[in-house]
């Protein structure tokens, strides 16, 4: 699954950002978990564990309600006989939406082999505030052994600027995997994922002190 949310203050600036990838399991009955993996302009990489009850009708929309873990609502629709969702809510700081798909039923760092196009859009971040907005796009190649390779391009404010990471990766048997990234100038970044196809296409968030945007890639 995919999650988006952001807070708008009075004064027309973003107080407050989220981005995150992961999984959401319903058990067929009523009862619903996300296990995601998410950035915000506060902090990177945060582990969440959101559970609740959902439920859905004939004509394919319901609802979720998330008790534990976080308060929230969600409006629930699914599609193509329920191996798809979209789902749009919020809680007591952000706004959501989101959708997802069927995961693939293995799932290991081998799965995610050869070039994916990708691209995302996100935010610009100076000492954990929000300055502006960018878009980013580009190619990542990962060997499937463990190491990958980032050419991107981040479109913001100014010139487009062109970059290059290499760094590891990983992918763990419920689908979620992470990258840690370098740049020749040493900049860090870290990329958390969930695959979503079975030739490795994967929803992607990116982050580092500096920016953060969520995208998906596609195999080439």
């Amino acid at each position: 699954m995919v999650l988006d949310g952001r807070d708008l203050a009075s004064t027309d600036t973003f107080t407050l950002v989220y981005q995150g990838v992961g999984t959401a399991t319903f058990d067929g009955q009523n009862k619903v978990t996300f296990s995601l993996a998410a950035n915000t302009n506060q902090a990177l990489a945060i582990s969440q564990t959101l559970s609740g009850f959902y439920t859905l009708q004939a004509n394919c929309a319901g609802s979720v309600t998330i008790s534990t873990g976080d308060t929230a609502t969600f409006v629930l629709e699914t599609y193509n006989r329920g191996s798809n969702f979209l789902i749009t809510g919020q809680d007591g700081a952000y706004v959501f939406t989101g959708s997802g798909n069927v995961a693939p039923s293995n799932c290991a760092t081998g799965i995610v082999s050869g070039t994916y196009s990708f691209n995302g859009s996100g935010f610009a971040l100076t000492s954990g505030a929000v300055t502006g907005v960018n878009d980013v796009s580009g190619l990542m190649t990962f060997d499937g052994k463990g190491a990958a390779t980032v050419k991107w391009y981040v479109a913001a404010a100014g010139p487009t600027a062109v970059d290059t990471l290499s760094g590891t990766y990983n992918v763990t048997s419920s689908c979620s995997g992470s990258a840690k990234l370098t740049n020749s100038a040493g900049a860090a970044y870290t990329f958390i994922f969930t695959v979503l196809a079975s030739d490795g296409g994967f929803a992607v968030s990116g982050a580092n002190a500096l920016l953060m945007f969520n995208g998906n890639g596609r195999h080439l």
